[in-house]
């Protein structure tokens, strides 16, 4: 036997919502940042001390290893290819772009060794259902 059609009230008119990225810096969300300082904190040090702890130099070969590339790009276009520094010595010249160079060249690399190895963490986040 069919059940007799049951009759819904009428319902309000379905809504839209659309989804669109946030503009300028509010996409950062530099208060949950705020909020996470310490887990930030946390897993920053046990990186750098995971980094520096099988090395015989430690912390030194952040500066040590600029510093050689420095004497070889200053031999190379300082003295044989005999390039301009602006009046500044160029072993200074060449360090003084290759230290921050290198330092947001390894920061790109380990935050993407760190995002793809640190797997699990993503996985302890259910997805979201959007209406």
């Amino acid at each position: 036997m069919a059940q007799p059609a049951v009759e819904l009230p009428p319902s309000a008119p379905l809504r839209r919502i659309r989804i669109e990225p946030a503009k300028g810096w509010a996409a950062l969300e530099l208060g949950e940042v705020w909020a996470f300082r310490d887990l930030l904190m946390i897993l920053a040090m046990r990186d750098v001390k995971l980094r520096y702890k099988q090395t015989a130099l430690g912390v030194i070969w952040v500066i040590l290893q600029p510093l050689v590339a420095s004497l070889i790009f200053a031999v190379i276009f300082g003295r044989f290819a005999n390039l301009p520094s602006a009046g500044v010595p160029y072993l200074l010249f060449v360090y003084a772009g290759l230290l921050p160079w290198n330092l947001f060249a390894g920061a790109l690399q380990r935050a993407g060794n760190s995002s793809t190895r640190e797997c699990t963490i993503y996985s302890s986040f259910g997805e979201r259902k959007v209406d």
